[in-house]
């Protein structure tokens, strides 16, 4: 190189040493944009064990490879190889990790997450990683037609399971909250991957509880919610006695109601009296008593119970009569014998309640005034 610049003038030198400096600045090395990630499934104290460090080679070999096509629980580790170490920048959905060799996804959903890279000679490279994380259990709430009270009507629950991420794999219920039975398929319109409702109807009389809870699709399932379904479609019964029978009586009345219900239980014992039986009343007592006075009247009762069911209707007399008949007129029949000192009288009774039941006539009368007693040959004749 020198016996050439002594050759050469100097314009000449110079233009030769500014063509190999150039030369030199621009030479580049071999490089290349490849790079390589490999994704691992880990649980949440592992993340937290390691999301400062990091996790060597020997720690990966048990690790559970993650396949961006399903869904997980936990979070993901990714770890980055690069060919030849010849990289200025990597970057992580826009955050530079130039240096570093791994890097966690943790945020839920269905993501994509960018890296981005550049070499020595800037030439960039780029790649989407996605993963499906779930991490929040699912809900499930219910809703009761009848509130979970006592009804005669049919009961519809609406069971409606919700998943943010991953969605419903199905819905659990049970009546003994220990044996469950599954459900996956046939559940009502509008439901989605995130969204299920289910509706189920229950017609017949009973009483117990429904358990339902739900689980998504990566294993998380609700807490268990319950409603109870009382149905009662039986009508009660009722039964009265009466202490005289229906029957006319001077004493006092008491009935007594006795009502009974298998299922929801009786609510009250109604009942009603007048010309119209269209006013029920709630009675406070199953035994109730009318005092003595002077009355007619036909009363009526029924049982209802706690599910709206009304019973027959049974009717019972009250039949009170306090009032002595009165004697209306007495009438001379004539001599009892020839020699007329025996007379025979006819009396006339009225009543306006119990009517009159027997009578007395006599016939010891001395003379056609007298308003002594009957005291000889006194005779008692049905009314």
């Amino acid at each position: 190189m020198e016996k050439l610049f002594d050759k050469i003038n100097d314009n000449e030198r110079n233009l030769i040493l500014k063509e190999f400096e150039a030369a030199t600045v621009n030479y580049k090395k071999p490089t290349t944009t490849k790079f390589s990630t490999t994704m691992y499934d880990i649980t949440q104290n592992e993340y937290n064990n390691h999301k400062n460090t990091g996790f060597n080679d020997n720690e990966l070999n048990d690790k559970n490879l993650y396949s961006s096509n399903d869904w997980t629980n936990g979070y993901i580790y990714v770890k980055l190889a690069y060919y030849r170490n010849q990289f200025n920048s990597v970057k992580v959905d826009g955050k530079d990790i130039t240096g570093d060799k791994y890097f966690f996804i943790t945020e839920e959903g269905e993501k994509d997450t960018k890296i981005e890279t550049e070499n020595i000679n800037e030439e960039e490279a780029s790649a989407i990683l996605k993963t499906k994380i779930d991490r929040t259990n699912p809900n499930v709430t219910l809703s009761n037609s009848s509130g979970g009270s006592w009804t005669n009507d049919d009961v519809v629950i609406t069971i409606n399971a919700t998943d943010s991420y991953s969605g419903i794999k199905n819905i659990q219920y049970s009546f003994d909250n220990s044996t469950w039975s599954t459900k996956t398929s046939d559940f009502d319109s509008g439901s989605t991957s995130k969204k299920t409702i289910w509706t189920p109807e229950y017609t017949a009389t009973q009483n117990r509880a429904l358990y339902v809870k739900a689980t998504d699709n990566v294993g998380h399932v609700t807490t268990v919610k319950s409603t109870n379904i009382k149905i009662d479609k039986v009508a009660p019964t009722v039964n009265v006695t009466n202490s005289s029978g229906g029957a006319w009586t001077n004493k006092d009345v008491k009935i007594t109601a006795n009502a009974s219900d298998s299922n929801s239980g009786i609510k009250s014992i109604q009942y009603t009296t007048g010309t119209s039986y269209s006013t029920w009343s709630n009675s406070t007592s199953a035994s109730n008593t009318w005092a003595k006075a002077n009355r007619n009247q036909t009363l009526k009762v029924r049982s209802v119970d706690n599910a709206g069911n009304v019973s027959s209707v049974i009717s019972t007399n009250i039949k009170q009569d306090i009032t002595p008949p009165k004697l209306s007129s007495r009438r001379y029949l004539g001599r009892v014998n020839a020699n007329g000192t025996k007379y025979r009288y006819y009396y006339v009774f009225t009543d306006n309640l119990s009517g009159i039941a027997k009578m007395k006539y006599g016939h010891c009368y001395t003379s056609v005034s007298s308003s002594s007693g009957l005291s000889c040959g006194n005779k008692s004749l049905t009314a």
